[in-house]
C-alpha cells in the first residue's frame, strides 16, 4: 500500500507554538488542528502492528545515525524476507519518527505497518528478530567503510511492543507536532527511511 499525500494547513497557533518552544523550549499542543490532521493521516496509512523504538549508545550526527539505522532496517528486511527482498517487493513498511533527548541525543520511533508475515507459523517473533540483530550491528567508519566493531545501539533502549491501541500510540508520537518536518519524520519502504519526503508533501 502506497502512503497517502494530503495536505495539512499550519495555523498560526502552530507557528506560535513553534515560536514558543525555541524561546522558552516548552509549547502546548493539545489536538490542535494541525495535530488531529497528522493524527487522520497516520491512522490511514495504517494499519500497525508494532511499535518499534530505538535508542544509540552514543550521540551521532543525524546523518550517521540514519544511515546505522537504515543498515539497521537493511538486515532485518534480509533475515525476515530474504536477500533479495527489494526485487521481490517485500520489506518492512511503516514510519519512523526521530526525537531528541534533553541531552540532545537521537532516538527513533518506528510504526511497523501490518504484514502477514508476522501472522505466520513462526517460532520466532519480530521482537526476537529485532533484538537478534543487535549484536550485528556494527558501528562504521563512513571514510574507510570499515567496522570499528563497537556497538551501535544500546540494548536497553531498544524495545518492540505490539500494538494494541493504535490511537493511543498515534497520540504519544504526535506530541511533538509543531516541531514535525521532514528532518523529524521519514516513510520505512525499499530504500530504508526516506526523509524529508513526508513532511514536503504533507504541509
Amino acid at each position: 500500500m502506497e502512503f497517502q499525500r494530503t495536505r495539512v494547513i499550519s495555523t498560526g497557533g502552530e507557528q506560535q507554538q513553534i515560536m514558543n518552544h525555541q524561546s522558552t523550549g516548552v509549547y502546548t499542543n493539545r489536538y490542535s488542528p494541525m495535530r488531529l490532521d497528522w493524527m487522520e493521516w497516520i491512522s490511514a496509512n495504517g494499519p500497525y502492528d508494532f511499535h518499534l523504538s530505538t535508542s544509540f549508545v552514543r550521540d551521532y550526527s543525524e546523518s550517521v545515525a540514519r544511515s546505522h539505522f537504515n543498515y539497521f532496517i537493511h538486515r532485518l528486511n534480509q533475515e525476515l524476507y530474504g536477500k533479495k527482498y527489494k526485487q521481490r517487493g517485500f520489506y518492512l513498511q511503516g514510519l519512523v519518527f526521530m526525537e531528541r533527548q534533553a541531552r540532545g541525543a537521537i532516538h527513533y520511533h518506528g510504526l511497523i505497518k501490518h504484514d502477514d508475515i508476522f501472522c505466520a507459523d513462526d517460532n520466532r517473533s519480530f521482537e526476537s528478530y529485532v533484538m537478534n540483530m543487535l549484536p550485528e550491528i556494527r558501528e562504521m567508519d563512513f571514510i574507510t567503510k570499515k567496522h570499528t566493531g563497537r556497538s551501535v545501539f544500546n540494548d536497553k533502549g531498544v524495545k518492540v511492543d505490539a500494538v494494541w491501541y493504535e490511537a493511543g500510540i498515534i497520540d504519544y508520537l504526535t506530541k511533538m507536532v509543531p516541531l514535525m518536518n521532514g528532518d523529524s519524520i521519514g516513510i520505512l519502504g525499499a530504500k530504508g527511511v526516506e526523509w524529508g519526503d513526508v513532511a514536503s508533501k504533507h504541509v
